[in-house]
């Protein structure tokens, strides 16, 4: 039995050991915790200027583990019998060593809150607290720096208070003491040259000289005290019954720290029997914004956000938040400091550069990071801004503030700062790259990659100009545009030269990317070298980069699938084959978007290597006079200067860039146009343009081969035919109602509304309206005019608004648009006049239809009647109708009186027998608009007929198209034009050539086609048709 009770008695003292052993341990890692947060604070400056520092608590530190040293890391019987302790001796001992760490708590705890938790309150301190609080505490744990915690059942402990004391004041007994030098120079020698000396002791100082009255003690700088004393009664105020964790700003922070200053805050914990932990610290830095996934933290980020919803650029700015921020302040309070932040934002981005760095230099370390916060909270060039400001400071800064404000700038930021250095570097480099003036002309000149022979012509110029004792200002300006001239610089992405370099690079006589893939997959030594892989690689890439250029025109212009088509076969042809220049023809009405397809499409599609679109070059030609204006004058000549095709080549710094020629149609027949189309003729040919030149250069060969040329024109059949040759040509269709309503609601409307400062959803314009817009106030193929009247209309919307705010009508948005209201706005303009069908049925009444080059259409009236005439069917024809329809109207009587009966034939002669001549009036209304063209030939014919045998034309029917001398009804143009402008004047039936099958076929399949219930279209081959459906 006694062995039984010895053994139990061993194993008993072996987990009473352990227990202790593993008691030492852990205050061995709290001591090492507290020890490292120490150092890391210290290099934050926390306790820098503090009376009781740095110094201090590392001594208080050291004294706990110079008396933890004498623990082994298990105790064992032998320590016991050794030390001849009890374990209950030992365990007042540890208890002892758990009170000095407690007590340096007051200043120094590990950094994350659970070990600081564990050693105050054990490690089951979780049961203070419930589920929500818990979940706090381990965000907490991750993203709050500990400084120091206060216990309030510590707080009356005296002998605390006395170590605290006391350590101090032997503190203070250790300084250094500075004596003045007047005071001890009878000690020392005369030649010393110091104005002070240190005494480490002042003990060893003679008596009598403490006692003299020049004795001057050079007082120590004034120090503050950490609060590390909190009274219960003020804390017990910030809870309300259901809290037990809030959160307060620290009005005591250390400002020498910038860290402390920015993201210092205070926890208080409530515990039971009306205790509380104070602790002291900062927000971490949080990279991966984890605080945003506590529900509690995300419920207050969200009010916050909210709270901005008007801010620009706020997913940025609200970047600048951290945990104490949220956790500090209420949402409104927050937004409330955000906008005065943008507010403070805006007047800095006003101030001259000079005015802002002087203000950034000159200000506090706080002012210094909130400056750079801003800006790094911007757009590239503020975050460029940023950085130039960091490296001034860098440059000026003698007193470490540097390194502080860089501690304090969050993570995010100091990513975009490290990167703005590099791009700012590069710039940098860019910049003096490029200023080629500080090297010497011959210099610049022998750096061309060009053939001697233009090279001596430059060094003509330069001899000419160094030649002169005056020099000679002409030659200069001559050789300063020569040598901006980026002669074999091109712009390309090297996607597209791949497959080249990969034939060279095979060395076999291969051509097809099928042939390159079977060579490489028949080819065991290409596998075994990664070739085969780089080409797989390089296939898919060519897909993606398609799939980019797809969505990106897109993106650019809604519709034209047709002419966005054509231009990704192109691009593929670049890809898969040789990458030249080409020339392309934009044609379509005004607004469909022909620009945007280029400046927005083609350059945006045309990426290089570093992801820059193609450089964009806007030729307008319509207000050019002659061809000077391209190709510049004679050198020669007084004032003469290059073309604007080479100050494209300049501004754009490539040879190959994109030339966008707009109106070109304008210009065709004009009388300087031919001189401008045989400059443009001579550009566009591919056998000539490696070879173009300017006027002013002359004899200078400029490679524009693979340029890419783009016109716009509303007209193709006004071009000259040379040119019209070398172009390809893109059509855009006019849009349909449609379409121009999915536009306006989808893309146009939410920029306007933005542009004058609503949403989308403030503003509301239904379907109908949108349609009564376009019907009664416009009538274009594009959305031009629609777009003017719709900024009109918000814009009215907006002063209605800032008027109605004085009258505190807050119900006023969202505003529905009206039809009364559109009506209003525009009382004092007129609506659009659409020609439509005649009443009745009228004998020489014909419905004829028209198409204009900007895609609009509509009904035009042919009136015919008799009147009296010394010639029998003389023709009188009015209504500005050109040469072409005269002839149209010649041959339209002869085709008319063939087709009458013998009767009514014999009639006529009878009456021109007995002098009962008539003559023909051939009218087309609106006098003023001229008209011409061959497809109302068939029109006429019928008005002519109808007045001959004086039958009624259905005045319901609309008609087109040209008519042979053998009344075969031939093929127009226009037909989308015609027949939706047929359809909106009132037309039931439109009767268009059997020729126009096709074209009708492709409007049908697009869904464009007006025809419904109430609008049908027959396809007509002879006059004899017309007679059918026409006549009642």
């Amino acid at each position: 039995m006694s062995n039984m009770n010895s053994t139990t008695n061993s194993r008993e003292l072996r987990n009473q050991l352990l227990q202790l052993s593993n008691i030492v341990s852990f205050y061995k890692e709290t001591l090492i915790d507290m020890s490292n947060n120490l150092i890391n604070l210290h290099k934050l400056k926390i306790f820098d200027g503090l009376n009781y520092g740095y110094s201090d608590i590392n001594d208080e530190l050291t004294k706990i583990k110079n008396k933890l040293k004498k623990y082994p890391d298990f105790f064992k019987q032998d320590y016991l019998n050794t030390r001849k302790i009890t374990v209950k001796n030992l365990e007042i001992e540890l208890n002892e060593l758990l009170i000095d760490l407690i007590k340096v708590s007051k200043y120094i705890i590990p950094s994350d809150i659970k070990s600081s938790l564990k050693l105050i309150l054990g490690k089951d301190y979780n049961i203070h607290f419930t589920y929500f609080e818990l979940s706090q505490i381990d965000l907490l744990n991750r993203l709050f720096n500990c400084i120091s915690c206060w216990d309030s059942n510590d707080s009356n402990d005296s002998n605390d208070s006395n170590s605290t004391n006391n350590s101090t004041n032997n503190s203070t007994n250790n300084k250094r003491v500075i004596y003045g030098k007047e005071t001890i120079v009878p000690l020392i020698e005369e030649n010393m040259k110091t104005s002070s000396i240190v005494i480490s002791d002042i003990t060893a100082f003679p008596m009598f000289i403490k006692s003299l009255s020049d004795l001057i003690i050079k007082e120590k700088k004034k120090l503050k005290d950490r609060n590390v004393n909190f009274e219960v009664e003020q804390l017990s105020k910030l809870f309300n019954y259901q809290e037990n964790i809030v959160y307060i700003k620290n009005e005591h922070v250390n400002n020498n720290s910038l860290i402390e200053e920015k993201n210092g805050f205070i926890i208080v914990l409530k515990l039971c029997n009306n205790r509380y932990l104070v602790f002291q610290g900062f927000a971490k830095d949080d990279t991966m914004e984890l605080y945003k996934t506590n529900n509690y933290i995300h419920y207050k980020y969200k009010q916050i956000r909210d709270n901005v919803s008007d801010l620009t650029n706020k997913d940025n700015y609200l970047k600048i938040l951290n945990i104490r921020d949220i956790l500090t302040n209420s949402p409104k309070d927050v937004a409330t400091a955000f906008k005065n932040k943008y507010t403070d934002y805006t007047l800095l981005k006003e101030k001259q550069i000079g005015q802002l760095i002087n203000e950034f230099l000159l200000a506090s370390k706080y002012r210094k990071l909130e400056i750079l916060t801003l800006f790094l909270c911007g757009d590239e060039n503020d975050i460029k801004l940023a950085y130039i400001l960091y490296d001034i400071l860098k440059m000026k800064d003698k007193k470490d503030i540097l390194i502080d404000v860089y501690n304090a700038i969050p993570s995010i930021f100091k990513i975009k700062l490290d990167e703005a250095e590099i791009y700012v570097t590069k710039d940098e480099e860019n910049l003096i790259k490029n200023n080629m003036s500080d090297l010497s002309y011959e210099r610049r000149i022998n750096l061309l990659k060009l053939s001697d022979s233009i090279k001596d012509k430059a060094i003509e110029k330069l001899k000419s100009m160094k030649g002169n004792f005056q020099g000679d200002n002409k030659a200069q300006s001559w050789l300063d545009g020569f040598l901006k001239i980026p002669f074999g610089i091109y712009k390309e992405n090297n996607l597209m030269n791949y497959k080249k370099n990969t034939i060279k690079t095979l060395g076999n006589n291969l051509y097809s990317c099928n042939e390159i893939t079977n060579y490489i997959n028949n080819n065991n030594y290409i596998n075994n070298n990664n070739i085969k892989q780089e080409w797989n690689n390089y296939m898919i890439e060519k897909s993606n980069y398609l799939k980019m250029v797809h969505n990106k025109l897109d993106e650019v212009v809604y519709g034209h699938k047709e002419a966005k088509l054509q231009l990704e076969r192109l691009f593929a042809q670049w890809l898969n084959g040789e990458t030249k220049g080409a020339v392309i023809g934009l044609c379509g009405p005004p607004g469909t978007g022909k620009t945007s397809l280029a400046k927005n499409g083609l350059s945006k599609c045309l990426i290089d290597d570093n992801g820059k679109p193609r450089p964009f070059g806007f030729l307008p030609i319509g207000g050019s006079v002659n061809g000077s204006t391209l190709v510049g004058h004679n050198y020669t000549y007084v004032g003469s200067c290059w073309g604007r095709i080479v100050d494209i080549l300049i501004s754009t710094e490539c040879m190959n860039p994109i030339i966008f020629i707009d109106e070109i149609d304008k210009i065709s027949n004009t009388e300087y146009g031919k001189e401008i189309i045989a400059v443009l003729t001579h550009l566009t040919d591919s056998t000539q343009n490696d070879n173009f030149e300017d006027k002013y250069f002359s004899g200078i060969p400029l490679d524009l081969s693979k340029a890419l040329i783009v016109f716009s024109f509303n007209d193709a059949s006004l071009l000259d035919p040379i040119l019209r040759d070398r172009i390809t040509i893109i059509e855009t269709k006019p849009y349909t109602i449609q379409e121009k309503i999915h536009i306006i609601t989808n893309y146009m409307i939410p920029e306007i509304v933005k542009d004058v400062g609503f949403t989308k959803d403030e503003i509301i314009f239904s379907e109908e309206i949108i349609k009564y817009l376009i019907e009664t106030y416009t009538n274009e193929a594009g959305v031009r005019k629609i777009k003017e009247k719709i900024v009109e209309i918000i814009r009215d919307i907006n002063l209605k608004y800032i008027h109605n705010y004085d009258n505190h009508n807050i119900n006023y948005l969202p505003y529905n648009v009206t039809k009364e209201f559109v009506d209003e706005i525009f009382k004092m303009k007129p609506k659009m006049r659409i020609n439509k069908t005649h009443t009745e049925p009228t004998v020489g009444l014909v419905n004829g239809l028209y198409a204009t080059s900007t895609g609009v259409g509509g009904l035009t009236q042919i009136q015919v009647m008799k009147y009296p005439s010394e010639k029998m069917l003389d023709l009188t024809l009015t209504g500005q109708q050109g040469e072409v329809m005269k002839e149209s109207v010649m041959y339209a009587l002869r085709i008319a009186y063939n087709m009458l009966s013998d009767e009514e034939k014999q009639k006529i002669i009878d009456d021109a027998n007995n002098k009962k001549n008539f003559g023909l009036l051939v009218h087309t209304p609106e006098a003023a608009t001229k008209k011409d063209g061959p497809s109302a030939g068939a029109a006429m014919t019928l008005a002519i007929y109808s007045v001959l045998t004086n039958k009624k034309i259905n005045n319901l029917v609309a008609m087109t198209g040209e008519i042979d001398l053998y009344k075969n009804v031939k093929i127009i143009g226009g037909l989308h034009a015609k027949l939706s402008g047929a359809k909106l004047a009132g037309i039931k039936l439109a009767l268009i050539p059997k020729e126009n099958l096709d074209d009708l076929n492709i409007l049908r399949h697009d869904n464009i086609s007006p025809e419904d219930d109430s609008f049908k279209v027959e396809l007509i081959e002879h006059f004899d048709d017309l007679i059918k459906y026409c006549f009642q």
